[in-house]
C-alpha cells in the first residue's frame, strides 16, 4: 500500500502511571508489551505477546517508551480526524493505487490510518468504526471523502469471475504501458518496435491504435497515444463494473 504521513494517535487517555508501569516492564523485557482489553468497555491489562485479535489491543509501547495506540484505544479517542475531506489532497500515485485495487477486487475499499505501521495506509471492504477511516474508493472510480465515505456501503462485483478477469486485463495493459515507456526514446518507431506490443493492444483500441497511423512516428507520440489507450480501457472497465 502507499505510504503517507500519518497524525500521531494520542494516549492521553491513558493514565501516566498505566504508562510508567508499561514502559518500565518493556524496558526490563527488552522488548514491546501491550496493553489489551478483553471485552468492550473491560479493563486494561499488561502482556508480552501481541493478542492474535488485534481488535483488543488498546495500545503497545517500545521498549524505547514510544507508545502506539490500537483499535481498542482508539474507540476512546477516536473523532474521525483522519477523514480526507477533499479529495485533491490525496496524493496521485495514491489514488492511482487504489482506484485500481478497488477495481481489481471489485469492492468498494475504505483506506484508512494503519495502526500497525504509522508511515502505512490499511485498506478494508467495510468503513473501519475506530476513527481511522481516511476516504472511500468505490470500483467505479468515484473517490468518496468527509462523512459520506464514513455512511458508504460496501459493495462487490455481481459477476463472481470479476477478479479473476479483471486482473488478467490489468496484467496485460500494465505490460502495454511499460512498453510505452520504452518507446518514449525512440526517434522514430519501427515495424519491429511496434511488433514488441501490438499483441497487448486490447481489441477495443485496435482502431486506434493501428500500426498504420503510427509506425514511423516519433517515439514520444506514439507513447503518449498508446498510454491514452491503456487509460480509455481503464475507464471502460470502471463502467462495466455492477454491484451485487
Amino acid at each position: 500500500m502507499p505510504h503517507g504521513p500519518t497524525p500521531k494517535p494520542s494516549p492521553d487517555d491513558i493514565p501516566e502511571s498505566e504508562l510508567a508501569i508499561a514502559r518500565a516492564i518493556a524496558r526490563r523485557l527488552g522488548r514491546p508489551v501491550f496493553g489489551v482489553v478483553d471485552e468492550p468497555g473491560g479493563k486494561r491489562r499488561l502482556v508480552s505477546e501481541r493478542p492474535d485479535d488485534v481488535a483488543t489491543l488498546a495500545y503497545t509501547v517500545e521498549r524505547g517508551g514510544g507508545v502506539r495506540l490500537g483499535p481498542a484505544g482508539r474507540h476512546a479517542v477516536g473523532h474521525g480526524t483522519a477523514l480526507v475531506h477533499d479529495a485533491s489532497t490525496i496524493p496521485a500515485e495514491e489514488l492511482d493505487v487504489m482506484r485500481e485495487h478497488a477495481l481489481l477486487t471489485g469492492h468498494t475499499i475504505f483506506v484508512a490510518e494503519d495502526l500497525e505501521d504509522p508511515d502505512a495506509w490499511a485498506v478494508y471492504d467495510e468503513p473501519p468504526v475506530d476513527g481511522t477511516l481516511r476516504y472511500a474508493v468505490r470500483p467505479s472510480g468515484e473517490v468518496v471523502v468527509g462523512a459520506a465515505a464514513a455512511a458508504e456501503p460496501p459493495a462487490s462485483a455481481r459477476d463472481t469471475g470479476w477478479t479473476s478477469r479483471v486482473g488478467a486485463a490489468l496484467r496485460l495493459l500494465r505490460r502495454l504501458a511499460e512498453r510505452a515507456d520504452e518507446l518514449t526514446p525512440l526517434p522514430y518507431v519501427s515495424p519491429r518496435d511496434w511488433s514488441r506490443l501490438e499483441r497487448l493492444v486490447p481489441e477495443s483500441e485496435r482502431r486506434a491504435l493501428h500500426p498504420a497511423a503510427l509506425v514511423g512516428l516519433p517515439g514520444p507520440v506514439v507513447a503518449d497515444a498508446v498510454r491514452r489507450a491503456v487509460a480509455r480501457e481503464m475507464e471502460r472497465m470502471r463502467r462495466a463494473w455492477r454491484p451485487a
